[in-house]
């Protein structure tokens, strides 16, 4: 069973600083002679998005037990509404990014920056 973001915590990212990226799933084989003819890898292949959030204490604690025990270190899939396309979408933490990284931010109400580096799955 995929685990839902937590309602507790930011349901949108911070307008600045976020990218969305589709699938790179364009394969270009290596060919002897004559035009190359590219195809596609697979229709599966999943899109990336970066995310930040802006979080106050109490949220960070809530996303540090969600990314720890319900997500397993961000080994598991999770549903998050893309702020773009206004539905819930399957996500999972972008493996080679390694674990977020929490930065201080200039505000006083959030005074955490949480980027996230996900992988948009497809189903």
């Amino acid at each position: 069973m995929t685990a839902d973001w937590p309602a507790s915590l930011p349901q949108a990212p911070t307008v600045e600083g976020n990218s969305w990226e589709l699938a790179d799933n364009l394969f270009q084989p290596e060919v002897q002679n004559g035009p190359v003819a590219p195809g596609r890898i697979s229709a599966a292949a999943p899109g990336r998005v970066r995310w930040t959030f802006l979080m106050d204490q109490a949220e960070l604690a809530v996303f540090d037990d969600f990314y720890v025990t319900t997500i397993g270190f961000g080994t598991l899939p999770f549903r998050i509404t893309h702020p773009v396309e206004q539905v819930p979408r399957r996500v999972i933490f972008a493996p080679e990014a390694g674990p977020p990284v929490y930065q201080p931010s200039r505000r006083q109400d959030k005074p955490w920056r949480v980027p996230l580096d996900l992988l948009l799955l497809n189903g």
